[in-house]
């Protein structure tokens, strides 16, 4: 018997819930917990550079978590590598996760607008070069749990991250009122 607010882990069946507060004001309630032997599980598709979260079993989904911070049902990846989501119910209920691997973005130097951005090496040991025609506004470095870890106002033609651990990261720019994403590896 458990005398918490909070019962976990309970197999499926009809439960009895009596309550007593601290008056003495009693109450009593029949609870049943139906076993779904169905699990929650959703898949993406990608077509034309857009990830797509697709049929569900197990569950409808009505809310999504993917690996970019994104929570929509449909993402554009901003370069090559391992995606994945995870939906939860109406109900609470959370899916399995789905992964998907892009491999068909053209990667090294980003552009907008053929040679107005150009951020480069990539793979980087620390030393990164951004050169834009444009005014870039702000930069933001993102690691791969979508943690910001450097922020910066005003753009340097060369940045040093060379003191982060070694990884991927996400330079996100703000480039003309647009929003410029650009995986780096730092190795």
């Amino acid at each position: 018997s458990q005398s918490s607010g909070t019962f976990s882990n309970l197999t499926a069946g009809t439960y009895f819930i009596d309550v007593t507060d601290i008056n003495g004001c009693s109450t009593s309630e029949y609870i049943t917990i139906i076993n779904n032997p169905t699990p929650f599980l959703i898949g993406i598709t990608y077509y034309s550079n857009i990830l797509s979260t697709d049929s569900a079993s197990g569950g409808v989904p009505n809310s999504y978590v993917w690996n970019t911070s994104e929570i929509t049902q449909n993402i554009s990846p901003i370069s090559n590598g391992q995606y994945w989501v995870i939906a939860e119910s109406a109900i609470g209920c959370i899916s399995d996760t789905a992964f998907y691997n892009v491999n068909d973005l053209v990667s090294g130097t980003t552009s907008i607008q053929s040679t107005k951005l150009k951020i480069f090496p990539n793979p980087t040991s620390g030393l990164i070069n951004i050169y834009s025609e444009d005014i870039i506004a702000e930069l933001s470095m993102i690691n791969n749990i979508g943690e910001e870890v450097l922020f910066k106002n005003i753009t340097p033609s060369k940045l040093d991250i060379s003191n982060l651990p070694s990884g991927i990261y996400f330079i996100r720019l703000k480039v003309n009122n647009q929003i410029v994403n650009h995986k780096i590896l730092l190795q």
